[in-house]
């Protein structure tokens, strides 16, 4: 049993969060879950598989350059 529920509420990293949503996947070889955390100003997704967990939020990116700039072996 996971050690989440619906409605939970908690700290990560000292932000408060609040467990909004989830989400059961299933295959013939397992299934895991997928748990929406409402952090007021931003949200992320808490995968759980196995006993492990892995956050995922979205993060801003730098532009990229403009394709005409890119060459071959830049890095």
């Amino acid at each position: 049993p996971s050690p989440l529920s619906l409605d939970a509420t908690g700290r990560l990293a000292g932000r408060p969060f609040r467990v909004a949503g989830r989400l059961l996947f299933a295959y013939d070889g397992g299934r895991w879950a997928e748990w929406f955390l409402d952090f007021g100003d931003r949200a992320g997704w808490l995968v759980e598989d196995e006993g492990r967990f892995t956050l995922l939020v979205k993060q801003p990116a730098d532009a990229p350059p403009a394709f005409e700039s890119v060459r071959v072996g830049q890095t």
